[in-house]
């Protein structure tokens, strides 16, 4: 067999890896608390006072209200991303919301909500 093609074995093999225990931990991140999200937020905004914090049914999305409006925070593999809204749209989707973002880093952001949540979250975002 040639260097070459052991080398690219080699190196597919540890990208494979990497890879599933990337994918594994993300899937089987714990769902979000009230705590975890207090203190997640509290990283992005330590000057924003936390009044309610509603969590997702499936525990990877939460509703903050702070005292500066509002904000939404969700899981991104085994990390958690912030921002405040309001936000550029906020479109339905078949399993939740579609929110759009005027930001590079996070332009469209998925929450998949149960079709209660859906409602009250979409009632509190437009208000």
């Amino acid at each position: 067999m040639a260097f070459e093609t052991i080398i690219a074995l080699g190196f597919g093999g540890l990208v494979l890896v990497g890879l599933a225990v990337q994918y594994l931990r993300a899937r089987f991140a714990p769902p979000l608390t009230e705590k975890a999200v207090s203190r997640a937020w509290r990283a992005a905004f330590p000057a924003d006072k936390i009044s309610q914090v509603d969590i997702a049914a499936t525990g990877r999305a939460a509703l903050v209200e702070t005292d500066k409006g509002l904000g939404i925070l969700w899981r991104l593999g085994t990390g958690m991303m912030t921002r405040r809204l309001p936000c550029r749209s906020i479109d339905d989707h078949a399993s939740g919301l579609r929110l759009r973002f005027a930001d590079l880093t996070a332009p469209v952001v998925l929450l998949r909500l149960d079709p209660e949540e859906k409602v009250r979250w979409r009632a509190k975002m437009d208000s």
